[in-house]
């Protein structure tokens, strides 16, 4: 059963290999329930599926750096999701909209 968002909205991104060549991608409340979930196949882009996966969120969501990219954080915008993420290290600071 999938739980409904977080009602502070924040929720946390993340992918983890399954030994059957799959990748799991789940959304998670701030308290450990899960939202959404994906199974994808290896070669599928992190960042790919989040935006569907994301359609009913508001708030902000937590990912590693491989969830960094402009068309997904502008994708996200678009529904009010802000998609905070940790910093690569090739690649400029950006102010964040509050």
């Amino acid at each position: 059963m999938l739980l409904p968002h977080s009602p502070l909205g924040i929720v946390f991104v993340d992918l983890s290999k399954l030994q059957v060549c799959h990748n799991l991608r789940i959304i998670i409340n701030d308290q450990g329930g899960i939202i959404s979930v994906k199974v994808t196949t290896v070669n599928v882009i992190d960042r790919r599926p989040v935006s569907k996966m994301a359609d009913d969120l508001w708030g902000c969501l937590y990912g590693d750096e491989g969830y960094i990219s402009d068309p997904l954080e502008w994708e996200l915008a678009d529904k009010g999701v802000t998609l905070i993420t940790g910093m690569k290290k090739n690649i400029k600071p950006k102010v964040m909209k509050l």
